[in-house]
C-alpha cells in the first residue's frame, strides 16, 4: 500500500503538467486489465473479496499501459476501500458504439450528489463519515480523470449512498487507417 501511495504523489506530481509522455500502443485493453485485476488481487488479503470481471471488448484502443493500469489500480484500490466486510467489486469492459467502457462497480457506502461534483479534484476527501477508516491522499481520481482524459477519454461516477458506487471510463476506439 505505501508503494502505492508514493506512485500517486509523484504520479500526480508529474502528470498534470504531462512532463511524462505517454507511451502509446494501438491494441484491445483486456489484456492490461486481466494483468491489472491480477496484480490487485495479489496486493489485497486472499478471500477478501468477491471480484467478477467481464472482460468482453475486442476494440482496438491507443493507450499506454503503464497509465490505464495506474487508472485501474486506483478505482480497485477504492472500490476495496470503500466496502465493508462483504466486499464485491466487478469489472466490465465493452465495446458501445466508438468507445471502449470500462467500469469498476462496488458495493459500498455509496457518494452523495454534493460529493461526486467534487471527487475527482486533487486532494479532496469524502467526509469522515462516509470514510469508514478508509485512508488515502485524496489524489487517485484526480489521477483517473487526468490520465484518461490523456487519452482522450471521459470518466464518470454514478452512485447513490448506502448502494455502492460505479465509475465508469470512456477511451475512444482507435480509428482504422484506410
Amino acid at each position: 500500500w505505501l508503494e502505492l501511495m508514493v506512485d500517486r504523489v509523484l504520479t500526480w506530481r508529474t502528470s498534470p503538467k504531462a512532463k511524462v509522455p505517454l507511451q502509446v500502443e494501438c491494441r484491445p485493453l483486456a489484456g492490461t486489465i486481466n494483468q491489472t485485476i491480477e496484480g490487485f488481487l495479489r496486493m489485497i488479503p486472499p478471500g477478501s473479496v468477491s471480484l467478477t470481471s467481464q472482460i468482453d471488448s475486442k476494440a482496438n484502443v491507443n493507450f499506454d499501459e503503464h497509465a490505464v493500469e495506474t487508472v485501474m489500480i486506483n478505482l480497485l484500490t477504492n472500490a476495496y476501500k470503500y466496502t465493508g466486510r462483504e466486499k464485491e467489486i466487478g469489472v466490465s469492459v465493452r465495446d458501445e458504439d466508438d468507445k471502449v467502457v470500462i467500469e469498476v462497480a462496488d458495493n459500498g457506502v455509496g457518494i452523495s450528489p454534493r460529493n461526486q461534483k467534487h471527487v475527482f479534484q486533487p486532494f479532496y476527501r469524502v467526509g469522515e463519515e462516509h470514510r469508514d477508516g478508509a485512508s488515502g491522499t485524496g489524489l487517485g481520481l484526480a489521477i483517473v480523470r487526468n490520465l484518461v482524459h490523456r487519452h482522450g477519454g471521459s470518466v464518470e461516477v454514478e452512485s447513490k449512498e448506502g448502494e455502492g458506487a460505479t465509475f465508469r471510463i470512456l477511451l475512444p476506439m482507435a480509428v482504422e487507417k484506410l
